[in-house]
């Protein structure tokens, strides 16, 4: 069986889920959730358009760089303990992200929030959201 797409595309680049890594004030983060390990969403759009009724528009660059990203542990992976000392101290900490695609370190970081927590008749998933003041984003793919 063939490895790329199309005859047109060629061979695209491979994800593996064991490339991942997080680190979070320089310790490792492990133990995550079944699916979605983490999820990164930057907070402001690249550019800003606004135009009048007549159709003259401008558009604004936004030099913003906040994003917001969701770290999904099992709420036994002992790495919920350090994100814990995290939030009850209101900490700033750097993270370092890296996939087999893409690479997304933050020298400024903040929890929001502790995440909920339920009881049920299985471990369940604590949704950790780490505010990043300054995230940088480097693709790895075709390197």
């Amino acid at each position: 069986m063939a490895s790329f797409n199309s005859a047109e595309t060629g061979l695209m680049a491979k994800y593996n889920a064991s490339d991942t890594t997080l680190m979070v004030d320089g310790e490792l983060m492990y133990g995550f959730a079944a699916d979605t390990m983490i999820s990164v969403a930057y907070d402001n759009d690249n550019v800003t358009v606004s135009q009048d009724p007549q159709g003259t528009a401008v558009a604004s660059i936004n030099n913003k760089t906040g994003a917001t990203l969701t770290v999904n542990l099992n709420e036994t992976s002992p790495s919920n303990a350090k994100l814990t000392e995290l939030a009850n101290t209101r900490a700033e900490f750097p993270l370092d992200l890296r996939t087999s695609t893409v690479h997304q370190p933050a020298a400024h970081c903040y929890i929001s929030k502790m995440p909920d927590n339920t009881a049920a008749q299985n471990a369940g998933d604590r949704a950790w959201q780490i505010h990043a003041l300054n995230l940088d984003t480097e693709s790895l793919v075709g390197r």
